[in-house]
This record gives C-alpha cells, sequence and structure tokens, in this order.
C-alpha cells in the first residue's frame, strides 16, 4: 500500500502523499488523509540555521523502506501502522541511529505495531486509526439508507454472505483504483470523498475485508460486518478492538457471523482521540500540557469497548434480513 505522509499547514491541510506509482493507488490511503484534515491550525518551526520545519503526521500504512521524512519535518507519530515488510529496515534503523526515536512516542494504529515498537525500545501506545474520528451521519441518512456493500469481498466468498443480502447488494473494490487519466492527487481524493459520500448517504450495511472501509463507516454510525481473510488482516484489525467483531473466514463458512449487528456509539472515544491528537502535536511542538491527562486519555482509548460489543458477537447469527 502506498505509504501516507500529511503535512499539517492550517485547519485546511495541504497534503503530501509518497507513492511509488500513479498508475494505481488504493483508496484506503486518502481515506486517512481525509480522515486527518479536521485539525486545529498548527504553525511552522523555524531552524536556526534557516529555513521551515514543517510538522508531519505520521498516520497511514508504512511498507516501505524509504518511507522516513526528511530532516525538514517534524514527524508526529498517530495512527502509525508498520507493515512486517520493514521490520527488518526498522531494526538496522534504530541500530545506527539510536537518538531518531528517543524523543519520539509512538501512536501505533494496530497492537501488531505497538508490540513491535515496544520489542525496540521505542517509546510507544495505541492510539488507534483516525478514521474512527468522522462525524456520524445524521439520523435522517441512517433512515433512509437502504442498500448493502460488499466492499473488498473475494469472489469466493460470496457463496457464504445470506443469498437476500448479497441479491441487490453494491460490490465494492477499494483496494486499488486506476488514475491513468490524472496525475492530480486531488482528483483522486475527489474520488474517495465521493465514494464516502455514498457509504454515509446510502449503506444501511456493510459487509467487508477492508479495514479503512469498515472504521470510517463505523464512524459514520453504519452497522459493520468486518471479515479477516488471514492473520496479517486481524493483526491489523486490533485497531478496532473493542469497537467491532473481527469474524474469520472460518466463522464466515461455519455460518457464526452475525449480518443483523448494531453500528457501537463510539463518540468518546473519537472526543479522546482528538484530544490525544492536540495534545501530541502541542507537545512535539515543546509546548507545556498536562502530561496526566495525556496519559488518562491514552488508556480510554487503548482500553474503549462498545457498550453493545458482547451482544453483537452472541447475537442474531447468520441472519440475513431485519437491517
Amino acid at each position: 500500500m502506498v505509504a501516507l505522509i500529511l503535512v499539517i499547514m492550517s485547519k485546511r491541510l495541504p497534503r503530501i502523499v509518497h507513492c511509488q506509482s500513479f498508475y494505481q493507488m488504493r483508496l484506503m490511503n486518502t481515506m486517512t488523509e481525509i480522515a486527518s484534515q479536521p485539525l486545529p491550525q498548527v504553525k511552522l518551526l523555524l531552524l536556526r540555521g534557516g529555513g521551515d520545519l514543517t510538522p508531519v503526521i505520521m498516520q497511514g500504512w508504512f511498507g516501505y523502506h524509504h518511507y522516513f521524512p526528511s530532516h525538514e519535518t517534524l514527524p508526529i507519530f498517530v495512527g502509525t501502522h508498520f507493515a512486517e515488510s520493514i521490520y527488518k529496515a526498522l531494526e538496522y534503523f534504530v541500530a545506527y541511529y539510536p537518538y531518531y526515536f528517543v524523543f519520539k512516542e509512538i501512536g501505533c494504529r494496530d497492537l501488531e505495531t505497538l508490540r513491535f515498537c515496544q520489542r525496540l525500545g521505542i517509546q510507544a501506545y495505541l492510539s488507534r486509526c483516525l478514521t474512527l474520528t468522522l462525524p456520524k451521519r445524521e439520523e435522517s441518512l441512517s433512515k433512509s439508507a437502504d442498500k448493502v456493500f460488499l466492499v473488498g469481498i473475494p469472489d469466493n466468498l460470496l457463496e457464504y454472505i445470506p443469498q437476500d443480502l448479497r441479491q441487490n447488494a453494491v460490490r465494492i473494490n477499494q483496494q486499488s483504483v486506476k488514475i491513468e487519466e490524472s496525475l492530480n492527487p486531488r482528483d483522486y481524493e475527489a474520488k474517495t470523498r465521493t465514494l464516502l459520500e455514498t457509504y454515509k448517504k446510502e449503506a444501511k450495511l456493510i459487509i467487508t475485508c477492508a479495514l479503512h472501509c469498515a472504521a470510517p463507516c463505523t464512524a459514520f454510525g453504519i452497522p459493520v460486518v468486518l471479515i479477516a481473510r488471514n492473520q496479517e488482516n486481524i493483526n491489523r484489525f486490533s485497531a478496532v478492538n473493542g469497537i467491532l467483531k473481527v469474524w474469520s473466514i472460518e466463522d464466515l463458512k461455519a455460518k457464526r457471523v452475525n449480518f443483523n449487528p448494531t453500528a457501537p456509539n463510539i463518540e468518546s472515544l473519537k472526543s479522546n482521540m482528538l484530544e490525544n491528537l492536540n495534545l501530541s502535536i502541542q507537545k512535539e511542538f515543546g509546548e507545556s500540557i498536562d502530561e496526566t491527562r495525556l496519559q488518562v486519555v491514552r488508556q480510554a482509548i487503548a482500553e474503549f469497548k462498545a457498550e453493545n460489543l458482547d451482544t453483537l458477537d452472541s447475537a442474531h447469527f447468520c441472519g440475513g434480513g431485519g437491517i
């Protein structure tokens, strides 16, 4: 996946997207980018030797060896996922440049990244993913939405989705989108915003194997069924621990999946995540903050559990209707 790096300049943020190729890109990268936009105004830091130090939110999936920001940036690690493909490179990096992370705290998107950072002796905590902070849709949209969306569901799994859900469902693959006609990232962002608006206005149920469909749609207040295809998915999907039940392929085939979920209330989690982000930015700028409050907020984020999660795990298994 293309690593996403966000440059924060103002309330309406200009952004930099680092990518291998403009031929194909994945919508989930832009979703994390969009989720990071409603932030407080951030000033530039002036370097003693001249020039500006640009703050950068390291929210995203990092799986390439050259992801590190330049020395002219101030990286703020919140919502960070390190793919296993760069573990060895990061181990070498820390060995050769041990000072780089000395004064850094890594806000990890998932538990696997958290464990990896802690194993390297890096200060880290669970920040989850900023796509969970998107605003909830209006109640009128929840009542009028009437479509089921199958997002990133492979053909070989369709037979295990109840027929009354799949027969009129809208199938979407947001894993890869060709943008041959334009190399402008803003055009790509527009496509992503359109898709998010479609989910928000039309979806009564989302069935997906994609974290960056499940997370923003949960933030919108849309009922979501999240299916992990393998262990790597399970590791990444720990970003929604306590929020969504993560079902396995075995659960799907054994008809143990609850296809009639209720959207969890995560408004208190959103508030804590945004407060953590604001405090983390202030801290990176050397401003005085309430450290006790910061730790309380981070603990609340890590320990969050939706009130109805246990009910969702056990009720109405393999049901198709009633959505």
